[in-house]
């Protein structure tokens, strides 16, 4: 995988975001900047409209890869179907449950130049995975418009 070419997603658990909005997003981010790997840590609302999303533009871009990073090998995988490979950095095993999800968060940013972003406020992890995605100067694609 190439981070040039490849996408994370950032958004809290739960969201109200427009799926169309996220498909004009991930439509530009394939088209306009020749992405072709989305990163989803599949947790919550956001991730999965994503990955939904991602996996129906398949269809029409079959080149893009969608791939779930999880934090731990026991992590409840919902919508395996989406996805084409799962990915557990083995780095991530030395951290408690808790600090292995801050960590994945991490990876997922670091690994990207792309992140499609839906953080409306500025508490919890999302927050936080938003700040350090800023910090890192990726390429920010926001869904919701207050930023």
């Amino acid at each position: 995988m190439n981070r040039e070419t490849t996408a994370t997603f950032i958004g809290h658990r739960v969201c109200d975001a427009d799926p169309r909005a996220v498909r004009e997003r991930l439509v530009e981010l394939i088209e306009k900047w020749g992405v072709t790997d989305f990163l989803d840590g599949g947790m919550g609302q956001f991730d999965m409209m994503c990955a939904q999303e991602a996996h129906e533009l398949k269809k029409t871009y079959p080149a893009i890869s969608l791939h779930l990073v999880i934090p731990y090998p026991s992590f409840n995988i919902k919508g395996r179907e989406l996805f084409d490979d799962v990915i557990y950095p083995q780095e991530l095993g030395a951290f408690s449950f808790r600090r292995a999800i801050v960590e994945r968060n991490k990876y997922l940013v670091a690994n990207s130049a792309h992140a499609v972003c839906y953080v409306t406020h500025s508490e919890g992890g999302a927050a936080r995975t938003y700040s350090n995605a800023k910090r890192l100067l990726l390429h920010i694609i926001d869904v919701d418009n207050t930023h």
